[in-house]
Order: C-alpha cells, then sequence, then structure tokens
C-alpha cells in the first residue's frame, strides 16, 4: 500500500453516517455529471434492441435542425425540475444581486471563471434552481455553450430545453433580434485549463468579440464572477510541450475544446474522483 501511495495522499472514505439530505444532493451531483454518459448509454441501448434506424434519422434530424442557431426551444417545467436544486444545494449556491435591471433592455452577461464546467453558469441561469427569474424579472438569458455540444443525441435535447443555445455570431443576433439576453462563458476552453484552486487566471486578452456584438446590437454588457467555481477540483498543469500538453492543445484546436487534467472526489471518497468538490459557490452579478 505505501508503494501505491508514495507520492498521493491517502483516501478519505466517506462516513457510513451522512444525513440523508446530504445523500440526495449526490445523488443530484451524479446525474447532473454523467448527463453526456447517459446520453450515449442511451445510443448504446436503442443500437442493443435493434432500434438502430430510429437512431439513424435522429442523427438526420440533428444534422439538419437548426434551433440552437435560431434562439433555442426553452422549457420551463424543465428548467424548474427538483434536481437542479439539488445541485444547487449540493454547492450551497446563490445569486447575489447587487443591482437592479431593466427588463426593456437586453443584455450580455460575461462569466468569470469558466473552472472546469462552469457549474455556476450553468445551475445559476441554465435553470430556476437559485430563482434567477424572481431576481431579474421579465429578463430571459440564455447561456451559449459549443456548437459541438448540440451534436451529441440527447443531451442536446437536454441543453435546449435548458435554454443554452450556440456560441457564434449567427446564434447571438438571433436572440437579441428576438429580445433575449445571452451569458457566455468568456474564457472557455482555454480558461479551463488554468482552473487551479485559491487563483483566479482569466482568460481576456483576445476574447472581446462579446463586447463588439453587445455594441452592435445595443445590449449592456453585466460583469459576472463565480466565486468559489475553481475550487471544486484540483488541477494539474502538465508542463509545456510534454505529451499531456500536447494531447490538450491539439484536441482544443479540433473540437474547440479540452479535457482538464482534474480530480475533485467520489461518492465513497472525498479526496480522489471525478465529482466536484463540495465547495460553496456564490455568483455575483454587477
Amino acid at each position: 500500500m505505501k508503494k501505491v501511495f508514495k507520492g498521493f495522499p491517502m483516501p478519505q472514505f466517506v462516513p457510513l453516517r451522512v444525513p440523508l439530505k446530504r445523500r440526495i444532493e449526490m445523488l443530484g451531483i451524479v446525474f447532473f455529471f454523467t448527463l453526456m454518459l447517459q446520453s450515449f448509454a442511451l445510443c448504446g441501448l436503442m443500437v442493443w434492441f435493434r432500434l438502430w434506424p430510429f437512431l439513424v434519422a435522429y442523427m438526420v434530424y440533428i444534422c439538419v435542425d437548426r434551433s440552437c442557431e435560431e434562439g433555442g426551444r426553452r422549457v420551463e417545467w424543465i428548467r424548474q425540475l427538483a434536481v437542479w436544486r439539488k445541485v444547487g444545494e449540493y454547492f450551497s449556491m446563490s445569486i447575489v444581486r447587487e443591482a437592479e435591471l431593466d427588463p426593456s433592455k437586453q443584455y450580455m452577461f460575461g462569466y468569470h471563471p469558466h473552472g472546469i464546467i462552469g457549474n455556476g453558469a450553468v445551475v445559476g441561469f441554465g435553470t430556476e434552481a437559485l430563482g434567477f427569474s424572481k431576481l431579474f424579472p421579465g429578463i430571459q438569458v440564455c447561456p451559449l455553450t459549443l456548437g459541438v455540444n448540440f451534436f451529441i443525441p440527447f443531451y442536446r435535447e437536454l441543453a435546449l430545453a435548458l435554454g443554452f443555445c450556440s456560441v457564434s455570431k449567427t446564434s447571438i443576433n438571433s436572440l437579441f433580434m428576438k429580445r433575449k439576453s445571452c451569458l457566455i462563458v468568456v474564457g472557455g476552453a482555454e480558461e479551463a485549463l488554468f482552473a487551479k484552486p485559491c487563483s483566479a487566471d482569466l482568460v481576456l486578452k483576445k476574447r472581446m468579440g462579446f463586447v463588439a456584438m453587445a455594441i452592435k446590437n445595443g445590449a449592456s454588457l453585466v460583469p459576472v464572477y463565480g466565486f468559489g467555481e475553481n475550487e471544486c477540483f484540483e488541477l494539474y498543469i502538465p508542463k509545456p510541450a510534454s505529451i499531456p500538453h500536447r494531447l490538450q492543445q491539439s484536441m482544443k484546436k479540433t473540437f474547440g475544446f479540452t479535457i482538464p487534467l482534474c480530480h475533485g472526489r467520489s461518492i465513497f471518497t472525498y479526496n480522489y474522483g471525478f465529482l466536484p468538490k463540495r465547495h460553496p459557490i456564490t455568483v455575483v452579478g454587477k
């Protein structure tokens, strides 16, 4: 055992006696963080049960459907599901409003930091778990994400129902034409590679296109910061020119995103796993 854990801390196991409330919150976060995996599993089941013709037809539909570029198709009851509240409670997440926003105007919310997945942006603006519509009545905001996410079967339908749209010029112009507002995680995939705990390394220098889009459409800029976002995972930053670093950069160039080397916790341990740590996240908009 000493050789196995040489240089690494021993696993900190979760005690057997944990309040039921925390167990339910853990189930919510497991559901939330395995959504993409569930989508792929559903595709596999369709093939297994010889329903592949329906899957092929659905894939064709995905290729021609442009909802993510044309304002999305938001479904309010899905945004209000109890599971999103459990995810918010897991992080003790909250939104702090420092100024009232005029519902007759449009806004471009710029969220920092990206963190590993942008939990505060997804839960705070993509669902009603934190009561966004009550804090900012009359403002319908659509979070923006990479277009590649809308080619993932079934996962894309949930993203569209939560109000997500593609982060493209066409999509942003379409949303502003429909009198909606946008939220963009400014740093994107590149900023995820700097999501170290107790730090705030932001990617801004070459990310000013969203400002031009807001000015062009007469929208006001609203800076948003998710305090605690970077504390949810422990990040490993590979050395420049190393094999992991080259693989990350190649993936980012090919797909527009990359997978940071990180770890959080699991259902059974506090310091090893793919789930985020239970760290409070406070989303502040001004």
